[in-house]
């Protein structure tokens, strides 16, 4: 693969059939002899020399601090689900793979000048993503209109289905709204949460996006926003940076249906789920430091289940035999060896899991703005939390399940079945029935 398509890309490497072969394609253009190894250095060197392909100095990280050594040497017993006695020794990386400062490089390769400068000049040579910047869904616009065209004919339209003769009131408010929308260039956000929302007849758009006449028109939220005094600059105004965020309920046992649409229309090269980073906690985190030092686990679970679920670790000290919980126990080594280093544990990345319903659609491919995998349950997401996705300038939308909606959907349709009577949910205002009130 790195032979047919290299366009872009700097290739290290300290494995000489493959040098050698991209040399031969290629030339020396952004290939280098990767220099990590202190046993393979000599034959690099020599093969650098021979072949022309330029050294570049490198260190591969696996901790931050030289003093991290131990928590690398328990997290990959963890993963093994082995005993710190038992590592296999090709699962543990010498103490030397700390990230260090250039000076500390500088002395480790006093020799090699040009490889040290090389890896500066790749370091360089990196382009850096633009992050930030909104990155907002495409949407396929019908008989060549543009979006924001398109968006103002759609909330019109619905305008006149919610209101029918339309008030100057709605008419200016509308105006007010799509112009926000449009400065901003949200046209095909809405229009990508419209088009979701109608693949289910019961939805129900909340939080400050039911302050939004748009919504309301495309049929996003279902609350009468002017009535009501509900104010769009809640929802989004001229000095917000960050982009809208609307969250819409769906039938508890239609949400996965909805997932399915949005994968089938965008693919699952353009959307993604958003992820959960699940870290330790105190029981976890005391568990499994204690399973890797060998403790029965019948004395572990003495431990942690007078452990409170939202315990912070850290609150635990030196020792369990200070804490007023374990005044009856009297704990001997190696706990406090354990609590030490589960303290370290405390908040650290333990595995992934897919948000409930948080999705991200992009116009491309998603993985030209964020890290992808699959996850267990099949679907694709993101490598990062929607925080962390927000702040790159992905959009997300949140799809949630409800069971209320499935009641009432339940409820219209036992209406319709034993009385006769078609109440439509998307005109169907109980405020201002006389007997409901």
């Amino acid at each position: 693969a790195l032979i047919e398509d290299r366009e872009n890309l700097v290739v290290l490497s300290d494995q000489i059939p493959l040098l050698r072969a991209l040399g031969r394609q290629n030339g020396t253009s952004d290939v280098y002899v990767e220099l990590n190894d202190p046993k393979s250095e000599p034959l690099l060197l020599e093969f650098s020399r021979a072949s022309g392909i330029p050294p570049a100095a490198t260190n591969d990280v696996y901790f931050v601090d030289p003093t991290d050594f131990p928590l690398h040497r328990l997290l990959r017993a963890i993963d093994l689900n082995t005993s710190l006695s038992r590592i296999p020794p090709e699962e543990l990386v010498s103490e030397d793979h700390w990230l260090k400062p250039e000076e500390t490089m500088a002395r480790r390769y006093p020799h090699m000048a040009k490889a040290l400068e090389n890896t500066q000049r790749i370091a360089e040579k990196c382009s850096t993503p633009e992050v930030g910047k909104l990155v907002f869904p495409s949407f396929d616009i019908p008989g060549g209109l543009d979006a924001f065209e398109y968006l103002k004919e759609e909330c019109y339209r619905g305008a006149e289905r919610r209101y029918g003769e339309l008030s100057d009131s709605v008419r200016k408010r509308l105006e007010h709204e799509l112009k926000i929308i449009r400065d901003k260039g949200f046209a095909t956000y809405f229009l990508t949460v419209r088009d979701i929302v109608r693949q289910s007849a019961r939805t129900c758009g909340r939080g400050s996006a039911a302050a939004s006449l748009v919504s309301y028109c495309l049929g996003i939220t279902h609350v009468e926003p002017i009535t009501h005094n509900l104010f769009f600059e809640r929802f989004l105004n001229e000095g917000r940076t960050d982009p809208p965020d609307i969250d819409i309920d769906f039938p508890w046992d239609e949400r996965d249906g909805v997932f399915d649409y949005v994968f089938r229309k965008y693919g699952a090269d353009r959307a993604a789920m958003i992820s959960n980073h699940v870290g330790f906690r105190a029981r976890a985190a005391v568990r499994e430091v204690a399973k890797v030092y060998g403790i029965p686990e019948q004395e572990i679970k003495a431990v942690t289940e007078r452990m409170g679920y939202y315990w912070s670790i850290r609150s635990l000290g030196d020792s369990l035999n200070h804490h007023p919980v374990y005044k009856d126990m009297e704990l001997k080594a190696p706990w406090p060896e354990i609590i030490r280093l589960a303290v370290k544990l405390d908040g650290y990345p333990m595995h992934m899991s897919v948000h409930c319903g948080g999705i991200v659609v992009v116009p491309d491919r998603i993985d030209r703005y964020v890290p992808v995998e699959q996850a267990p349950k099949g679907v694709p997401i993101i490598q990062w939390e929607k925080d962390q996705a927000e702040d790159a300038g992905l959009i997300k939308i949140d799809l949630l399940g409800n069971r209320s909606l499935a009641v009432i959907r339940d409820a219209l349709a036992a209406i319709k079945e034993n009385c006769g009577t078609e109440i439509d949910y998307g005109q169907w205002d109980p405020t201002t029935d006389a007997k409901t009130q």
